[in-house]
């Protein structure tokens, strides 16, 4: 049976792969799906011999990865998730079929979700998923009072191509996705917020992660020292930047070298 959605991963975290699949059963229900994760890490045997599971080998950055897991996507929709996280029931089942009484590509269901650390985190207000009422993208004159915010997105697979998905210049899952949203809005695209909470993620603010782990946290090195750079100086003015080639995640590394991987050298030739 072909998928109804595809949901894409960039993981570095498999001891979580298992609880985030079982996650996705509950909430698509009947519905058909695929679960794609990249990373650099094997996957648990009981997810390989899941027909709807694959795992690519992925040492790049989560950017690049992402690009390269939902180029395997065979599902009209598609959606990304972190893999520190998990789905409620049917919430997943209810979105597709709600897309799907819309005719037009371009609609793009913003996910709502909560976070915190161990999971508890309160529900945010609806004025979080617009840019402004965040202090950067409301400082940078590019980015207009109307945008929304996009973060987690559920998209037409074929619509994420035509826009050049993320653009592969910012390494960290973060900027990126609020660029590709900001640049969908300008093509006319329709962001329309989830009308359900649809995943909860354990997450920790980087001022708490910095006090544990400094500047060796790949993720944060990536945000302070190359994507927000980027996201202001893109945004510092008004542009008309809005589709991009797909295959911009070619010019980007295939080794992240940020991050320290302890199995590399079994997978790299020399």
């Amino acid at each position: 049976m072909n998928p109804e959605l595809s949901i894409i991963v960039a993981g570095i975290r498999p001891q979580n792969w298992v609880r985030l699949y079982e996650s996705i059963i509950s909430s698509m229900g009947e519905l058909p799906f695929e679960l794609i994760i990249g990373g650099p890490y094997d996957p648990p045997a009981e997810l390989l011999a899941k027909d709807n599971f694959r795992f690519i080998r992925d040492f790049s950055c989560p950017t690049r990865c992402t690009m390269i897991t939902a180029l395997a996507a065979k599902a009209p929709l598609i959606t990304w998730m972190a893999d520190d996280g998990y789905y409620f029931p049917n919430v997943l089942k209810n979105t597709v079929n709600y897309w799907k009484t819309h005719s037009d590509p371009r609609h793009v269901i913003n996910l709502r979700y909560n976070e915190g650390p161990n999971f508890v985190g309160a529900e945010k207000p609806l004025d979080y998923w617009m840019c402004h009422f965040h202090a950067l993208p409301r400082s940078l004159p590019g980015v207009l009072p109307h945008h929304k915010l996009l973060l987690m997105g559920m998209i037409h697979r074929e619509y994420f191509y035509e826009m050049g998905g993320f653009d592969c210049r910012y390494e960290y899952l973060n900027l990126n996705l609020q660029d590709l949203g900001i640049r969908i809005q300008k093509e006319s695209g329709i962001i329309e917020l989830s009308s359900e909470v649809i995943l909860t993620v354990d997450w920790v603010s980087d001022e708490a992660r910095l006090d544990e782990y400094g500047t060796s946290d790949a993720t944060i090195d990536a945000f302070h020292h190359n994507d927000l750079p980027l996201f202001i100086s893109e945004y510092s003015t008004p542009n008309n930047r809005i589709k991009i080639d797909y295959s911009n995640w070619m010019d980007a590394a295939p080794i992240w070298m940020r991050r320290k991987f302890n199995n590399i050298n079994q997978h790299i030739k020399q």
